[in-house]
């Protein structure tokens, strides 16, 4: 996937309160797409929604043994996903559920929501997910 624009960017580290978003770190962070486009990646730049702020240790497990908690928490979203906004997004900081919004922002949702929109995209891999836990 293109690398985000230089704004796509700031907003998202301002919006994770300069922070990764999986462990808390706030040093060596980087951009984190939450999609993967595929090989070879995308000529298409990442919208605020599409990315989360991590550090470069949790970015490089979220493929490997993050994998699933990755998944589960909405740091990562599958390919098959068509629109991440519908993937919500867990703060372990804050202890709570965010969907993310366009234009840079995070919307604070409910736990239940966030298990319902989670169900409604994933299914019932979604509740493999959480049995991992």
């Amino acid at each position: 996937m293109s690398a985000p624009t230089p704004v796509v960017r700031a907003v998202t580290y301002e919006r994770d309160g300069e922070r990764c978003v999986s462990c808390g770190r706030r040093v060596h962070l980087e951009y984190q797409h939450r999609q993967a486009v595929g090989m070879g990646g995308s000529k298409v730049r990442p919208r605020l929604e599409q990315g989360v702020t991590s550090c470069v240790l949790c970015n490089g497990e979220y493929e490997r043994t993050l994998q699933v908690k990755a998944l589960r928490y909405g740091w990562k979203v599958r390919r098959t996903v068509r629109d991440c906004s519908l993937v919500p997004v867990f703060y372990p900081f804050d202890r709570a559920w965010y969907r993310l919004t366009r234009d840079g922002r995070r919307e604070r949702i409910s736990t239940g929501v966030a298990l319902i929109m989670m169900r409604t995209v994933y299914g019932e891999q979604y509740d493999e997910w959480e049995a991992a836990a």
